[in-house]
């Protein structure tokens, strides 16, 4: 059975959300149905980006609740999905930049969890998400910047900071006093000024656009400038690489190990809540190396100072020279090195010095889960609840028994 839920006002009609990390959307829901031979339903949306005209994208919320439970979370759906959309852009679970299937829905999972009180964020990010909201609803996307006003204590933007109306008085205070606000008659409401309009789009820009947007302009028909500028910004586009504090994790692997090595990477991913830049793992899209990177050097940089190296081990990866050499040099270094085992392999067919660090297996649940906190603590970071990450989880184990099954037939 499908029919279309009737979504709050402020759901479906508002100009535009915004997020913690900087996205705004607007969101249309497209209906719900019962989900095929589960308990619960499956609510369809489609998300539109209204920052870079990156396109739409088609995701679906699962909400998991028996039929004694569907009366009750009904009433809150609408706010619930929203949020778990919300907070699926702000992990990388959802991105406007990766690829896509435009004809297949996306889907996230929601669950009796989703509809308790959330733990508050920090108020740096309270902040934060106050002046998105308000360049992007009161200025940007507004059709009358002189009078439109945005409330800024609604119920679903404190449900998903996990805020009170308290805490947003005090950033809306402090923003005022900044000249960053201008408050109107009505109380929580306030209009972003020009310093904050100014502000935000001073830094709105990187290097890196301003790098490729000079290379486009270069390539335009009738455009007079000599290709060797065009060529000096591509060069640009590809020495500036990711500043080493910035990366968080470094999986070192075998190529030949590359389902084992994604699936960890989407688990790390989304049960740490990181984004996606902020892991190496080379033989996975969306974590490989920049496009005109020296290989090399960028290697070397990166697995002496990333925060946390994890080796994955295996058959494959024992018998890899560069697995091997990455092994070595991190060791040498004496920084955090997380041994992974996976595909069957266990501690006794190590050698050298690695049989004196604690490593950890992908065919045991209670292992990963100690992995993830274990990663969090090096990386100073909340490891999200487990039912949000379960499903990578499964996905871990399950590349890692189908690696075995292929090594032990």
């Amino acid at each position: 059975m499908c029919y279309v839920t009737e979504f709050s006002e402020s759901i479906s009609q508002k100009q535009g959300f915004v997020t913690i990390g900087g996205e705004c959307f607007q969101l249309a829901p497209q209906g719900n149905r019962e989900a095929f031979n589960r308990d619960g339903q499956l609510y369809k949306f489609h998300v539109t980006d209204c920052k870079k005209d990156r396109g739409k994208r088609l995701v679906s919320v699962f909400v998991v609740f028996s039929n004694s439970e569907q009366s009750d979370a009904q009433e809150h759906v609408d706010i619930a999905c929203l949020n778990t959309i919300r907070r699926a852009f702000d992990c990388g679970e959802l991105s406007f930049d990766a690829p896509y299937e435009q004809s297949t829905y996306k889907e996230l999972r929601l669950d009796r969890s989703g509809f308790a009180p959330h733990k508050k964020v920090t108020d740096k990010q309270i902040l934060a998400f106050v002046k998105n909201t308000a360049y992007w609803l009161g200025f940007q996307l507004s059709s009358n910047v002189d009078r439109y006003f945005v409330q800024f204590d609604l119920r679903q933007d404190l449900d998903y900071l996990g805020a009170s109306s308290d805490d947003i008085k005090r950033s809306l205070w402090r923003l005022e006093r900044e000249g960053l606000l201008e408050k109107s008659g009505i109380p929580g409401n306030f209009t972003p000024t020009l310093t904050l309009v100014e502000e935000f789009e001073s830094t709105a820009t990187s290097k890196h656009d301003e790098a490729r947007e000079s290379l486009l302009e270069s390539a335009t028909p009738g455009n007079a400038q000599p290709i060797s500028k065009a060529k000096g910004s591509l060069q640009a586009m590809g020495s500036q690489q990711r500043p080493p504090e910035e990366l968080k994790i470094f999986i070192s692997h075998s190529s030949e190990d590359k389902p084992i090595a994604a699936a960890l990477t989407e688990l790390l991913k989304n049960a740490l809540g990181i984004a996606p830049d902020a892991i190496r793992c080379t033989s996975v899209d969306g974590h490989r190396l920049s496009v005109g990177a020296k290989t090399d050097e960028t290697l070397k940089r990166e697995l002496l100072n990333a925060r946390s190296f994890i080796a994955l081990l295996t058959e494959q990866s024992l018998n890899s020279t560069w697995v091997l050499f990455e092994l070595g040099a991190r060791w040498g270094a004496d920084h955090h090195l997380a041994p992974v085992f996976a595909a069957g392999l266990t501690a006794e067919r190590l050698h050298g010095p690695l049989p004196g660090i604690s490593g950890l297996s992908c065919d045991s649940d209670n292992q990963i889960h100690q992995l993830v906190n274990d990663i969090a603590i090096v990386l100073d970071v909340e490891v999200r609840k487990p039912h949000l990450y379960s499903s990578y989880l499964s996905a871990l184990m399950k590349a890692s028994a189908e690696a075995t099954e292929r090594r032990f037939p």
